[in-house]
């Protein structure tokens, strides 16, 4: 973890913030609709990989090898994640700081569009507990996103320093 916050200290904000703030609104439609859809990849992808990286560590034989490499994995893993969680989180600031109301049809747009995917599907329990355990993810994930967001602006702007 430490490996990764050292990595993470190299990474230009700033150069994220106007690299997406340069895009059209339709781009940031589509950028935001995609990073949400790696963001899934990248969930799947990391629970394979702390899986593998806890199999490692509970064998009875231990083979320093595997878990040099799949701990190596884990903290590219951890460094790509971070990064893309950046840009998700610069993706919705641009879209708070912009003078129409896109963070507004981004956020119903992409609930519509979740909605359409499983409105008429019949799920059974199980996939209906996923389902419903990923969406409150997904809501925590963005109430934390909105948090962090409030906390910059107010930080740029002044307020409560």
């Amino acid at each position: 973890l430490a490996i990764v916050f050292l990595g993470l200290r190299f990474v230009k904000v700033g150069a994220l913030y106007h690299g997406v703030r340069a895009q059209s609104f339709m781009k940031l439609y589509v950028l935001y609709n995609m990073l949400s859809l790696f963001a899934r990849l990248f969930y799947s992808l990391g629970e394979d990989l702390l899986d593998s990286l806890y199999g490692c560590c509970a064998s009875a034989k231990m083979d320093y090898f595997r878990f040099v490499i799949t701990f190596a994995a884990n903290a590219v893993y951890m460094f790509l994640h971070s990064v893309f969680m950046f840009v998700q989180i610069m993706t919705l600031n641009v879209a708070i700081n912009s003078n129409d109301k896109t963070l507004l049809i981004i956020l119903i747009s992409s609930q519509f569009v979740e909605l359409k995917s499983s409105c008429f599907k019949k799920f059974g329990h199980k996939n209906l507990f996923q389902l419903a355990c990923s969406d409150v993810v997904e809501r925590f994930e963005l109430l934390i996103f909105m948090i962090v967001l409030i906390l910059v602006n107010m930080a740029e702007i002044g307020i409560g320093t």
